[in-house]
């Protein structure tokens, strides 16, 4: 895989100070996936609880279970 390929990648995230259960979830392309979580993250808004590429289905971070 060339670094300027997109991936398409399913994310969850929790808006922070929202109730546990009350996640959003998005679909989305990037060529590069730690830019992306990282201006993300930075925001300061949000944590992400799954974090799964679309194409072999390998989940890069899933804290689900931490939240409930």
């Amino acid at each position: 895989m060339e670094n300027n390929e997109k991936q398409e990648y399913y994310m969850e995230w929790w808006k922070i100070g929202s109730p546990a259960n009350v996640w959003s979830a998005s679909n989305f392309h990037t060529a590069d996936i730690q830019t992306f979580v990282g201006k993300f993250l930075a925001l300061k808004k949000y944590t992400i609880v799954y974090l799964r590429r679309e194409k072999d289905l390998r989940v890069m971070k899933d804290a689900r279970n931490t939240l409930q």
